[in-house]
């Protein structure tokens, strides 16, 4: 500490010197001071931006991971009701037949299953 205060005082006779007009410690120490400040603002500015980055990031994440949700969803669904649509053409087609009630279980598994992952 002692050798700043040196050397700042060093500096301040030496620009006295070439300056023709005297330099106040004091204002030296002020502008250093404010050199400081300014220093430390900036620091603290570019972690605000950092943070701030980061926070857009994860919003940007978030919204990716809604538009895929409903994308998901929305084939689900789709799905869902493609098979409904197989079952009950198969159901007309039959005209008056037997149907195997394993089959129509089967498809109303699937659309459940699609059901299911439309809602969760």
């Amino acid at each position: 500490m002692t050798t700043i205060i040196r050397s700042i005082g060093i500096l301040v006779r030496r620009v006295s010197l070439m300056d023709k007009r005297s330099i106040s410690m004091r204002t030296v120490l002020r502008n250093i001071g404010m050199i400081v400040v300014a220093m430390v603002m900036v620091t603290v500015g570019v972690r605000v931006v950092t943070r701030n980055i980061v926070v857009v990031t994860m919003g940007v994440r978030v919204v990716v991971r809604s538009i895929m949700v409903v994308v998901v969803a929305v084939a689900s669904t789709s799905v869902a009701v493609t098979m409904s649509m197989k079952l009950m053409e198969r159901v007309n087609a039959m005209d008056e037949g037997w149907v195997s009630m394993m089959m129509v279980g089967e498809r109303m598994y699937h659309v459940k299953r699609a059901c299911f992952c439309f809602w969760f």
